[in-house]
């Protein structure tokens, strides 16, 4: 009975290791499209702010890996993504509309990764 109760604590061992390499590479990649979709779908006034997304990893413990995408020019994603209050040239104040493109962007990443991660395991 040990025995059977061993192999099936292996078997699970392997399993749980499986994914967790999986997910990992899943995520790793996801991150990586969503860093690519939003180089193309972010503004594009200068190309600076467009050519500044980049993904970072970072260990969360348990040798499970989490990544974030970022914009090296942070603060001003959420002045494009919200949108701001500026001044004009006659000293009014108006908004600057909002460009909306993390926020579908993101959407679409975790409707793939989540289509991925099925269809893989």
């Amino acid at each position: 009975m040990d025995s059977l109760l061993k192999q099936l604590n292996d078997v699970l061992a392997d399993y749980i290791d499986e994914v967790d390499d999986l997910s990992n590479t899943e995520m790793k990649k996801a991150a990586q499209d969503t860093a690519k979709d939003l180089r193309s779908t972010s503004p594009k006034r200068t190309g600076r702010y467009a050519a500044a997304w980049a993904v970072k990893s970072e260990a969360l413990g348990g040798g499970a890996v989490g990544y974030t995408v970022y914009n090296k020019r942070g603060s001003l994603t959420h002045l494009l993504e919200n949108g701001h209050v500026i001044r004009n040239k006659k000293g009014d104040y108006g908004r600057a509309p909002a460009h909306p493109h993390i926020k579908p962007a993101e959407d679409r990443a975790v409707q793939k990764l989540i289509t991925d991660l099925e269809s893989k395991l």
